[in-house]
């Protein structure tokens, strides 16, 4: 909570609410009188004491609510700042990455990503990752419900990367196809989890071409395209993955006679 005034502001009591809430403004709004609005939410006779702690009331239509019933004071020109939850958090790093399909050559690096996962809701904020004290990254967290999982982007990998080779099988009017090579490269001293998303807008069909049955399991068909979901990659090592990828265009049109 900021206060940008001038002046000290003894808080009496507070709710806050986390959660979608829709507010609709008049076309002429009327504004309460600043007095009765400090009365509202002031008190001018509370003490500092101890910091204050926020209570979770539950669920209220939807959205959930905390309150704040000690007083305490919003000294001027200064942030006063409170533990808002205290949730269970399961963490997982990995080296993630979402590719469009491309009919070209492309190289480039995976992101550094954490999933998260809470034991209660979270409202949506900006999050803050640290690893061992430091602050390694931010990211924005939309609302999570309790035991929803979210991905957060933290930035490039440079250590992580990829090349994706295209060999262009056919190109017709209705359809094509490609043979495609991509390796996965580790450059840590560390072994790391990874997982690599391709979008795919067109009808498609993939087939792996690879040597290796086990990375060839690992291609695997979603609705969107298809995911190569790899448990650990070892220290400097990589990973090479073959197969074809056979697109069509044409849509169905109805006949008229």
């Amino acid at each position: 909570m900021t206060n940008n005034t001038k002046r000290d502001y003894q808080i009496k009591h507070t709710e806050l609410f986390g959660g979608d809430v829709h507010l609709q403004q008049s076309v002429r709004p009327i504004r309460a009188p600043r007095a009765c609005c400090m009365k509202a939410c002031c008190c001018c006779d509370c003490g500092a004491g101890a910091p204050p702690t926020i209570q979770a009331e539950g669920e209220l239509a939807g959205i959930y609510w905390y309150s704040i019933d000690q007083p305490f004071i919003l000294i001027q020109q200064s942030t006063f700042s409170l533990p808002f939850v205290k949730p269970t958090i399961k963490l997982e790093k990995y080296a993630g990455l979402q590719n469009h399909f491309q009919a070209q050559t492309q190289k480039g690096k995976f992101q550094r990503k954490y999933r998260i996962e809470s034991d209660r809701f979270l409202p949506k904020g900006t999050v803050t990752v640290r690893e061992d004290g430091r602050v390694v990254g931010q990211a924005y967290l939309s609302d999570i419900s309790q035991g929803e999982k979210q991905d957060l982007d933290c930035g490039n990998d440079p250590d992580v990367s990829f090349h994706r080779e295209v060999k262009i099988l056919s190109q017709q009017r209705e359809s094509a196809s490609y043979s495609i090579r991509l390796t996965i490269k580790n450059s840590k001293s560390k072994s790391i989890k990874y997982e690599y998303k391709e979008i795919i807008s067109s009808k498609f069909t993939i087939t792996p071409k690879g040597d290796n049955e086990e990375l060839n399991n690992k291609i695997q068909s979603i609705g969107e395209g298809f995911q190569i979901v790899g448990e650990e990659l070892q220290p400097n090592n990589e990973q090479i993955f073959q197969y074809e990828v056979a697109l069509e265009y044409r849509t169905d049109q109805p006949q008229y006679q």
